[in-house]
């Protein structure tokens, strides 16, 4: 006989045969069929007999929960739908972890698997999985295979068959066992393999990049295969044709096998491969025109001739090219009451020779103000008291105008101090969205338009479009702007340069140390959650933090919390020096782990010295 019976009791109700949590989440459970976007929460689930995907256009967040099985049946199943985003899933102990047959348009990303990724379909994604202790399997049509972490697995960790228009980039395959295959191809058409790393850590005598049968019109680039022992190889010479392999990285000439039909070439557009053991002068290669290029070719054997062989690149040939190093070093520690740290400054010596490297100047700074003092590199903090609104912030108009019903608005915002000169004082605001300009005929990008014009102006306000940046040496930045024709607003945002710089890093001109000589620099650091030690969902939390001008002008400093659940924003005008500690009340309506930011100059308006240090994040617990 067959009985209705209560499984679950649900207090915040039931979608799709399952409960609801208080923050919308929803708690998976054995065999569920997945027919709307979903969202899990977060936690450890025995799922043996997995989940299923029963609808097309879905969208399913796993919240980085753990789907646990018995080592047998499909994790995740799709079969035959499209327009599916699987992500934030751990999917562990099945036969497959996700198995995907037959889709359109399907996205699986940000996943870790203890079995197979298993994909047949068209148009699809599969973007930054890890796969541990099995292969990733693709058959298609337009699939990009990205940024995916294959590892323990003996064989074939990436086995593509009859994959077609497709793309393999950017994957990393650290080991696989004796004569086992990193990247093994069956039937592979008109596809790029580029920018992968295959090592092969325990030099067991392994294949990176393999193929069976057929794999025609490929383009094999920029890979690094210079760890394993045989970087591509067929199982014939006619298994590849027409195919261009160049720019990758191989031990020796022992590395390319069974590709020597003559329709395939070790070069393209004067561009060979890098062979470690042919990319110095001490083994052959001179480069007396310093083009990168060995000037004589390389004979990879089989007949094989690589008429561009790479020379083993400069370290350094400009400043710029070490700058990526410049920062803090070693421990921070107190100094006078503040907190200091060396810094290094890099720079390039001996520039575009085979000597050149990157050298630093050590100094110590002093990197962060303490308010009430340093303790074992951290500054001590004081609970935040206001004793008037202006403690709190500027009344006045937040972030750009915008288009409401035809007419121009901004956000205007009124800052107050609650229970003033007591330490239960806090600031709160109050938002209200103004009418600035009613516009006669239409409002585009928060400007009025005419409905006719005889000039540019009549148009709308030509502004330019968020941030500067850099392009080669200089910088630019979008401009929008307004052209009337015949009669007519047209608008158009185009790249404009904005600064000649003789070198250039995160859109502001530097000196051959890659710093600037802006007078304006905001920051922001300190930043801490004062009260209470732990948050609970329901009650109050005070986040502080310190905004400074460091630099030698005054500005008018917006800035922003961005609390996981929503955006406080805010803004002080500061003179050079100037620093205020700013803290801001709010209640979390949920329990989790929420990544907290405050960022200063959130919408890149002020062209500072130093945009690196306009952001400080932490990582909270919201207690239930």
């Amino acid at each position: 006989s067959e009985h209705e019976v209560t499984r679950d009791t649900c207090e915040e109700g039931c979608v799709d045969g399952s409960c609801i949590s208080d923050d919308g989440c929803v708690v998976p459970f054995d065999g569920m069929n997945i027919t709307e976007n979903t969202v899990f929460c977060k936690g450890s689930y025995e799922l043996l007999n997995g989940i299923k995907i029963a609808v097309d256009n879905i969208k399913l967040d796993c919240n980085g929960s753990i789907l646990k099985g018995a080592g047998i049946g499909n994790g995740i199943e799709i079969i035959g739908y499209s327009d599916v985003e699987i992500k934030n899933c751990y999917v562990d102990e099945f036969s497959k972890g996700i198995y995907a047959k037959d889709v359109i348009n399907a996205e699986i990303i940000d996943n870790k698997l203890t079995s197979q990724l298993y994909i047949k379909g068209v148009d699809s994604v599969v973007d930054g999985n890890e796969i541990d202790y099995s292969r990733l399997y693709a058959q298609g049509d337009n699939i990009t295979i990205s940024n995916n972490i294959v590892d323990n697995y003996s064989d074939h960790l990436i086995r593509l068959y009859r994959l077609y228009n497709s793309r393999v980039t950017g994957n990393y395959i650290p080991d696989y066992a004796y004569w086992g295959r990193g990247i093994s191809m069956d039937g592979v058409g008109n596809t790029v393999i580029e920018n992968n790393s295959i090592t092969e850590k325990s030099n067991r005598g392994g294949y990176a990049i393999y193929c069976w049968y057929r794999c025609e019109d490929l383009i094999i680039k920029g890979n690094d295969l210079g760890g394993s022992e045989y970087g591509i190889e067929g199982d014939s010479i006619f298994n590849y044709r027409n195919s261009y392999i160049y720019l990758n990285k191989f031990k020796d000439f022992t590395s390319v096998k069974d590709v020597s039909n003559e329709s395939n070439l070790l070069y393209h557009s004067q561009e060979g491969n890098r062979w470690l053991d042919y990319d110095e002068e001490s083994e052959g290669c001179i480069d007396a025109d310093v083009d990168g290029i060995c000037d004589d070719p390389y004979d990879a054997g089989e007949g094989l001739i690589d008429e561009y062989p790479l020379a083993k690149p400069f370290e350094c040939s400009f400043n710029s090219d070490c700058w990526k190093e410049n920062g803090w070093a070693g421990d921070e520690y107190c100094e006078n009451g503040d907190i200091w740290q060396s810094y290094r400054r890099y720079k390039c010596y001996n520039p575009g020779t085979h000597e050149s490297y990157c050298g630093y100047e050590e100094e110590e700074k002093e990197k962060r103000e303490c308010d009430h003092g340093c303790s074992d590199g951290v500054c001590l903090s004081k609970e935040f008291t206001c004793s008037s609104d202006n403690d709190c912030g500027s009344d006045g108009y937040v972030g750009s105008s915008y288009c409401s019903e035809d007419d121009v608005y901004q956000v205007h915002r009124q800052w107050s101090c609650h229970n003033p000169g007591t330490s239960e004082a806090y600031c709160s605001y109050d938002d209200e969205n103004e009418l600035i300009e009613s516009c006669s005929y239409d409002c585009v990008n928060g400007d009025c338009i005419a409905s006719g014009c005889s000039v540019d102006s009549d148009c709308g306000e030509e502004k330019w479009i968020g941030s500067s940046y850099c392009n080669g040496a200089d910088i630019y930045q979008i401009y929008g702007s307004w052209n009337c024709n015949n009669g007519t607003c047209e608008y158009s945002e185009n790249e404009v340069l904005k600064e000649n710089c003789g070198a250039c890093l995160n859109g502001v001109c530097v000196d051959e140390y890659g710093e600037s000589n802006k007078t304006v620099d905001l920051s922001v650091s300190g930043f801490v959650v004062q009260y209470p030690d732990n948050p609970k969902a329901g009650e109050t939390t005070i986040f502080a933090f310190a905004l400074r001008n460091t630099g030698e002008s005054a500005v008018k400093a917006e800035w922003e919390i961005d609390t996981g659940e929503g955006i406080i924003k805010g803004v002080h005008s500061l003179d050079a020096g100037d620093a205020r500690v700013i803290a801001r009340r709010l209640t979390y309506s949920a329990a989790g782990v929420y990544n907290t930011k405050v960022t200063a100059d959130p919408d890149g308006k002020i062209d500072e010295s130093n945009e690196a240090n306009n952001q400080e994040e932490i990582s909270l617990v919201v207690e239930g």
